[in-house]
């Protein structure tokens, strides 16, 4: 599942200049993401993986604010098959990932080698998928990303795991929404990361951007 969502992250970061409105486009994307999710034959299956416990509906939000009240007495999944999920090889892969990131905001990114490591092993397993191989070769038929695999492999380095360079302390693209979520504990309504899909501004532009929204907001 995880390796689902990294491509669709990838893709509306490299598509950008694409005008998803036009409907040969939308259709043409929409086929696509439709054969990417036929070709994730790991992806977790609802009632068999997992089980979501919903508990009514959010509350609604007051005018003025950004926060939703979560009234939930208890989490959201209420079972998750974890032997799947530590078995699979690019999901075991990428939970190794998750705490090579500072939580805080403002932070300046240390990569460790070890961390490298973990991030080369990663992006590895997610090449040798079906679902990335088919993701590469739509790119490539764009214009939007080179047919050498060792530069698409930079490209989803800097796209979705490694973080901005020192100078601007943010957050990579596989991390954003998990950033927007931990903001001092409060649950978002808005969803910034989004904002990626931007056709005008670089999509680390953006990122920069939408984090100084979120700061700014809960302040």
């Amino acid at each position: 599942m995880c390796r689902f969502c990294g491509v669709l992250v990838l893709l509306a970061v490299s598509l950008n200049r694409l005008n998803a409105s036009r409907p040969a486009v939308n259709q043409e994307l929409s086929s696509l993401f439709n054969e990417l999710w036929r070709l994730d034959v790991n992806r977790m299956s609802p009632a068999i993986d997992y089980t979501i416990s919903v508990q009514g509906r959010a509350s609604f939000v007051s005018q003025g604010s950004h926060v939703v009240p979560d009234h939930a007495s208890q989490p959201l999944f209420s079972n998750v098959n974890e032997n799947k999920l530590k078995n699979t090889t690019t999901t075991s892969l990428f939970m190794k990932l998750l705490d090579n990131y500072e939580r805080s905001t403002g932070v300046t990114e240390r990569v460790t080698t070890e961390e490298q490591t973990e991030t080369n092993l990663f992006l590895d397993a997610v090449l040798q998928t079906e679902v990335m191989k088919r993701a590469h070769r739509y790119l490539v038929s764009k214009g939007q990303s080179s047919s050498d695999l060792r530069l698409f492999k930079n490209q989803l380095n800097l796209n979705l795991v490694s973080p901005l360079p020192q100078t601007e302390k943010h957050r990579p693209g596989l991390l954003w929404i998990r950033a927007r979520l931990c903001w001092r504990n409060k649950i978002w309504n808005r969803n910034h990361w989004f904002s990626q899909l931007d056709p005008v501004l670089p999509a680390r532009k953006k990122q920069a951007l939408a984090l100084q929204r979120i700061q700014s907001q809960g302040a």
